[in-house]
């Protein structure tokens, strides 16, 4: 199981070296598809990993369930 909650491949664009992004996106694809599951932080990114050739990718979520855990 992996976690993708950071898109390392978009760095390449933000410093100037957006030759690099379609490799370490291929990369990181290659990592996660190994795994038998990949766990996202949004149902947005799924759709956008999903459509890249990721597979096995499922939301997980963030945040606490604040009924479940509440200080009452």
């Amino acid at each position: 199981m992996t976690g993708f909650h950071t898109q390392f491949h978009q760095y390449g664009k933000h410093y100037g070296l957006g030759l690099l992004t379609r490799y370490i996106a291929g990369a990181l694809r290659h990592f996660h598809n190994c795994s038998d599951l990949a766990l996202l932080p949004t149902g947005a990114l799924q759709a956008q990993l999903s459509t890249a050739g990721f597979r096995n990718v499922q939301v997980f979520g963030r945040g606490v369930d604040v009924a479940r855990f509440s200080p009452a």
